[in-house]
């Protein structure tokens, strides 16, 4: 009795085991397909991204920029979106200024240092001219932060004051390379000497010679500068017209496409795209 007593007793431990196992089979495999189940019910679907104002006018200003209007929605199209192509135009010009400005002084600043050099003058004529360049380039400096925080920067006033500037500068130059002082006077001499016989100056032996000299070396010295000068102008003209070039080829848009048709459509908003333009 005992012993079928442990018998059964460990055929229904061997049953509740294996049920047990099942139960938990079960289970793993009942999780596993409500996860399946549960997964297939809700299907991903694909994010549908709503596109707003601003995404819209960033779509058709691209496809303005790439040249895919043409005749009369070109024209138009430029016209309902000009703020925004403006906006973007600004900051393109400014870019490019801001890149370009320093340049022009830079090309000023290597040919005065290789003056300054290659000549001999006096440590009152460098400092001079030092300080001349200095407030050169802080007034062309200003002039670039100026036109870069404008709000509608105008090229033609940066290029107009740049110009200024360096005249101002070349005036400046010219007075401290080409200026002569005048003779001094001798306090002791006066009009009833003029008359005597005494009051004639008597050069030493070689003294005309060396007046001649230094006249030579003087004349010399002022041709050399105002080559300089010329020089000077050559190469700051040569860096503005390299700006301005650069400034007037910032464009954002392709040219205007020819009309289609007759073209009175294409020349009515034309005419007011270039009202705004001209504003």
């Amino acid at each position: 009795m005992n012993i079928n007593g442990v018998g059964a007793q460990a055929n229904m431990s061997g049953l509740f085991n294996r049920k047990e196992r099942d139960v938990n089979g079960l289970s793993q495999e009942q999780l596993g397909i409500n996860k399946i189940s549960q997964t297939q019910s809700t299907p991903t679907q694909p994010e549908v991204q709503k596109v707003g104002k601003d995404e819209k006018i960033k779509g058709v200003v691209r496809l303005l920029q790439e040249g895919n209007f043409k005749g009369v929605a070109d024209v138009r199209l430029r016209i309902n979106f000009f703020e925004e192509l403006s906006s973007i135009e600004v900051g393109e010009i400014q870019k490019v200024a801001g890149e370009k400005i320093p340049g022009v002084t830079d090309s000023v600043s290597v040919n005065l240092e290789a003056f300054l050099l290659s000549n001999e003058l006096s440590e009152e004529q460098v400092t001079s001219i030092s300080e001349h360049m200095k407030t050169f380039t802080q007034s062309v400096d200003l002039m670039k932060e100026g036109f870069l925080n404008a709000v509608q920067p105008s090229k033609e006033n940066l290029i107009s004051g740049l110009n200024s500037g360096f005249e101002e500068f070349i005036t400046s130059l010219n007075l401290v390379l080409l200026a002569t002082e005048p003779e001094p006077l001798d306090d002791n001499s006066s009009s009833e000497d003029v008359d005597t016989e005494e009051s004639i100056p008597v050069n030493p032996v070689g003294g005309e010679n060396d007046e001649n000299i230094e006249s030579d070396q003087a004349v010399e010295s002022e041709t050399n500068f105002q080559d300089f000068i010329s020089n000077l102008r050559t190469t700051f003209a040569e860096s503005l017209n390299e700006l301005t070039n650069v400034l007037n080829e910032s464009k954002i848009l392709p040219d205007l496409s020819e009309p289609n048709g007759n073209g009175k459509a294409f020349n009515k908003f034309l005419a007011i795209y270039n009202n705004l333009q001209d504003g």
